[in-house]
């Protein structure tokens, strides 16, 4: 057997340069830098992120700022705590497929963010049941991918200024 690794993709390549230049970012840094890319209007620049994939330890960063349990995190995205220990103690990435649902979620997360002005008030507000959402908690509405939509929505119409 060899002991060489296979290369990874040039794209790959550029997107561990990206997750690279994030691991230094506070919790609040990466939270803002994750939405930037992920609202990129260049795809490619997204693309290379999900190639890469966003490491474990991020997603336990991106915890402490909402006030959740890293756990939480990891079970809104699909991964089981096993599967995320796992990744944490080997310091390795999560799946393109759960860094999609992770980015959406941190997307929903900056845009409630931005609007709160605080972490106090978005801490708040995640565990606040809110009518338009069926008396679901946003954090609770977010647990797949039309319910992350529906919370993003509901903060359009919050921002436009026709939900009272």
């Amino acid at each position: 057997m060899s002991d060489t690794k296979t290369p990874k993709p040039p794209a790959a390549q550029k997107g561990g340069a990206i997750i690279n230049s994030l691991g230094r970012l506070t919790a609040r840094e990466f939270s803002e830098k994750i939405y930037a890319i992920a609202r990129d209007p260049n795809p490619s620049v997204y693309r290379r992120l999900l190639e890469a994939g966003i490491p474990a330890q991020a997603v336990a960063k991106f915890a402490a700022l909402i006030g959740k349990s890293k756990e939480e995190v990891f079970d809104r995205i699909g991964i089981s705590r096993a599967t995320a220990h796992r990744l944490e103690s080997a310091s390795k990435s999560i799946s393109a497929l759960e860094s999609d649902a992770f980015t959406d979620m941190v997307g929903v997360v900056e845009k409630a963010r931005g609007m709160l002005e605080t972490e106090e008030n978005l801490r708040a507000w995640i565990d606040a049941p809110v009518p338009a959402l069926n008396h679901l908690t946003p954090w609770q509405a977010m647990a797949d991918l039309r319910g992350r939509k529906e919370v993003s929505h509901l903060l359009d119409v919050i921002a436009a200024g026709t939900y009272a």
